[in-house]
């Protein structure tokens, strides 16, 4: 069983909460990033026309991330939210 009230359990939980945050604002980033439309490759031979190569891996990558990170931050609010109350003396 896992000792909810040690300091070591709070310490991991805030790391989670902020390292979740920072994740999904990363995440969200590179979706932002991989939006915009500098973002579109296109190729001119005889017509123009957008490539797909990078900027989709970086739209996939950045929607992964950000899920991590929302899951991350989810499970740090629960650990805080759900933890054993102290034992009366």
């Amino acid at each position: 069983m896992v000792d909810t009230r040690s300091r070591r359990y709070a310490t991991a939980a805030r790391r989670m909460f902020w390292s979740g945050i920072v994740l999904f604002l990363v995440g969200l980033a590179a979706l932002g990033a991989a939006r915009t439309d500098g973002a579109t490759t296109w190729r001119c031979d005889p017509k123009c026309r957008s490539v797909t190569g990078t900027w989709e891996s970086v739209e996939v990558a950045g929607a992964v991330v950000a899920g991590l990170g929302g899951l991350l931050w989810a499970a740090a609010v629960l650990m805080a939210t759900l933890r054993r109350p102290a034992r009366r003396p």
